[in-house]
């Protein structure tokens, strides 16, 4: 790990900043524990298993190597011998899958352990990502929730940078002045530049300390953020600076987003909840400023106890000079925006958690959007997140779709178990229109704000509905025996949006609900038409730019305008090749 002297400069008003300031904590000793008894449980299992086939004998005479070496082999060395993965379906005994299992445990306890340096290297978090990923898109797999429907201050200060009336303040114009005449410069090291960094963003920020080291995370994992304003304890501001992208530099938002991960993880672990208890159960957010060169980029990191998420908040800006003033005056609109956010911060790490917490957040579901207001009414009523219904084993989010609670204040049933799907565009006329005609579940509600995708509640369907496609694979003597009958209400559905000049979009059998034990018991085609994400009047609403290329869409472009025979022409393609 690379570290910035300790150097303080001082600007033309005699700013030096505070003293000198490394901050250390000790390993985890309990984890270190923890680890060897797993080490030592391996290396049992290993002898217990009598032989190997020829083909994974190179990678067990690797792993009796990094087990019985221990702390004696060196860091590149352990790296090598951790890089043979041992694979569950090379067809050996079950004993020795319930091995592999275990190797493969330690190597997740080896991922934790990576450092910000090894993590900004591209073969660095490829591997990482590939067993205890971060979701910060990289890879494009890698994404959660969107941080600003998480920590509203995230979403004030993407809408502030967009103010042309915001008030900046004179600080932070005299910051991004000096940025603006400094950046573009040459730099040989990162002193210089840390120099000019310090001279701008010190001023601004009470307690701008240098090289903070967060606590040693799995008993070894250790990083230094750069630069991070200090007071009683670290809140809510990181950042650090890395030369320009070459072949040897590292990449200063990888870098980042692990030293975020250390951070948020071992302030939890450190803290209890009567200190800084509301700023934990907020998701220990922070802004993250990423400096590359003459590039400033500000994310938003965010952790809800099990993942660890950090998004970029603004696409990068160039801190460069020009003649018209404005690269200049936007980036002392995002200093004002950030210094307002990160003052956010400063107060809510003051309020003491509410005991009991008012209202529990499970992993992986929106802070925001907790009222909602009920369409044709004026009633605004309460919403509580269960889960989210699109998370795949590794923690990525697929779809923002989740499982909440709806909790009525006026009308009935005052509770209720719904769905919620937040997408930036939705077709609610759409949905309202086949729901009025029992073909859609009843759209209830709406919950939107500024700058944040809305959020739609709608009915959740009792078990025995089940998708078309479903019914096909599980019970296809089931669809067969009633197919007229379902495709007669899949027609009138088309004729019905026809009518009115809607159209669905992706009039497909994974978006067709069909009542499983109506359908068997009493012979009647109960059908409901769910995703209406892409739907609205035809030749207005849009395909989206990137479409599953194995299906026989209708002529239209990827980003192009939906017709109106594209659904009939979608349904024609697989009902008369399905029957």
């Amino acid at each position: 790990m690379n570290r910035l002297p300790l150097k303080r400069p001082t600007d033309s008003t005699g700013y030096a900043g505070p003293p000198n300031k490394v901050i250390r904590h000790e390993a985890n000793v309990e984890e270190e524990e923890e680890e060897d008894q797993l080490k030592r449980l391996i290396l049992i299992a290993c002898d217990s298993v009598s032989e190997w086939s020829k083909d994974i004998q190179d990678v067990i005479s690797s792993w009796r190597s990094l087990l019985e070496a221990g702390e004696n082999l060196e860091p590149e060395q352990r790296k090598a011998l951790l890089s043979k993965r041992l694979n569950s379906d090379v067809g050996v005994a079950q004993q020795a899958n319930a091995l592999f299992a275990r190797y493969n445990a330690l190597m997740v306890e080896n991922a934790k352990a990576m450092s910000p340096s090894e993590f900004a290297k591209p073969e660095g978090w490829a591997k990482f990502q590939a067993i205890s990923p971060i979701l910060c898109h990289r890879p494009s797999t890698a994404i959660g929730l969107p941080v600003q429907i998480l920590y509203d201050g995230f979403r004030k200060f993407m809408l502030n940078i967009s103010r042309t009336d915001l008030q900046i303040t004179p600080e932070a114009r005299r910051a991004a002045a000096v940025l603006c005449w400094s950046m573009g410069d040459s730099f040989e090291d990162k002193t210089g530049r840390s120099d000019a960094i310090d001279q701008a963003l010190g001023p601004m920020f009470l307690g701008w300390t240098y090289l903070h080291e967060p606590q040693r995370h799995a008993g070894h994992a250790f990083g230094f953020v750069d630069r991070a304003p200090l007071r009683d304890y670290l809140i809510g501001l990181l950042a650090v600076n890395e030369l320009e992208f070459t072949s040897d530099s590292s990449d200063g938002y990888m870098r980042m987003a692990r030293i975020y991960d250390l951070y948020a993880r071992s302030m939890c672990s450190r803290l209890t909840s009567n200190r800084l208890g509301a700023y934990l159960a907020a998701g220990v957010p922070a802004f993250l400023v990423v400096i590359q060169g003459p590039i400033l980029m500000i994310c938003g990191g965010f952790y809800d106890g099990r993942m660890t998420i950090v998004e970029p908040l603004m696409d990068g800006i160039m801190m460069f000079r020009d003649y018209t003033g404005e690269r200049e005056e936007d980036l002392a609109r995002i200093l004002t925006a950030l210094k307002v956010g990160h003052e956010e911060l400063l107060a809510l790490a003051k309020q003491p958690e509410p005991q009991p917490p008012t209202v529990t957040f499970p992993p992986c579901t929106p802070r925001l959007y907790q009222e909602c207001c009920l369409f044709d009414s004026t009633e605004v009523a309460d919403l509580r997140f269960k889960e989210c219904l699109a998370q795949d084993a590794s923690g990525a989010v697929n779809r923002l779709i989740f499982l909440a609670t709806l909790h009525r204040k006026l009308t009935s049933p005052p509770i209720e178990d719904v769905i919620v799907k937040i997408v930036p565009k939705y077709g609610a006329e759409v949905h309202q229109y086949l729901a009025a005609e029992g073909l859609a579940p009843k759209l209830y509600a709406f919950s939107h704000l500024e700058g944040a995708p809305t959020a739609h509640i709608m009915e959740r369907l009792p078990s025995q509905w089940i998708t078309l496609h479903n019914l096909e694979t599980s019970d296809p003597h089931v669809l067969d025996e009633h197919s007229q009958k379902i495709g007669i209400v899949l027609r009138r559905v088309l004729a019905l949006l026809k009518d009115k000049g809607f159209v669905h979009g992706d009039f497909r059998p994974n978006n067709i609900m069909i009542d499983r034990d109506t359908l068997e018991n009493e012979g009647v085609a109960e059908v409901k038409i769910v995703n209406f994400d892409w739907s609205g009047k035809a030749n207005k609403a849009l395909y989206p730019c990137s479409r599953d290329r194995t299906i026989f869409w209708p002529a239209g472009l990827p980003g192009g305008p939906i017709e109106q025979d594209d659904d009939t022409m979608l349904f024609q393609s697989w009902w008369h090749h399905t029957f």
